[in-house]
């Protein structure tokens, strides 16, 4: 078992489909920044700004770069990553989907919306694993999930978040976005 897991970790990922692992990146958080800001700098075909009338501040987000950025690759490379992923998953090999950044600066007050990560992946099965790493310190907006999501009856609709309209036509495939506070959902 790799050292920064846990037999308790995995079990929890197994059973609620999140756990936290401390110092994943922790040697590669200065080869991300760079790479965060190569790909700010020259953003891929799939890059965003996320930018909505009313709202403040800028939301980048951009993936599937890995290849033409080389920290990212570095990182993919070198970092503990595919061992941790094998092993929450329980597999014996791992494959990468893609990276994703996503970028709030201070002040930015378009919120991520509730959604869940695998309706945008394009993949379905139980046996996927996703890293968030901030590259900054997070006190108050965080990430935040809902445990046993990924055993959910259907899959959360996925949104086009600054248009607010489902990204995909077959709507009745997916259940609503569901808003976990006024739901009285578990939070982790």
């Amino acid at each position: 078992m790799h050292p920064l897991l846990t037999q308790q970790q995995i079990d929890d990922y197994q059973t609620r489909g999140v756990t936290v692992i401390r110092g994943l990146f922790a040697d590669h958080v200065a080869k991300l920044r760079a790479g965060v800001e190569a790909n700010m700098a020259a953003p891929g075909p799939y890059a965003s700004e996320n930018e909505k009338e009313g709202e403040s501040g800028r939301f980048f987000d951009d993936y599937c770069n890995w290849q033409r950025i080389p920290e990212f690759e570095a990182v993919i490379r070198e970092s503990p990553a595919a061992e941790v992923a094998a092993e929450l998953m329980r597999s014996q090999t791992v494959q990468l989907f893609h990276d994703h950044v996503l970028v709030k600066e201070p002040g930015t007050s378009l919120a991520t919306p509730w959604h869940t990560d695998g309706p945008y992946y394009f993949v379905e099965g139980q046996q996927n694993v996703s890293f968030w790493a901030p590259l900054d310190p997070v006190t108050e907006a965080t990430l935040r999930m809902v445990p046993g999501s990924h055993k959910w009856e259907k899959p959360v609709l996925p949104m086009r978040w600054v248009k607010e309209e489902a990204y995909f036509p077959n709507i009745e495939d997916y259940m609503p976005v569901p808003d976990p506070e006024a739901e009285g959902m578990e939070i982790a």
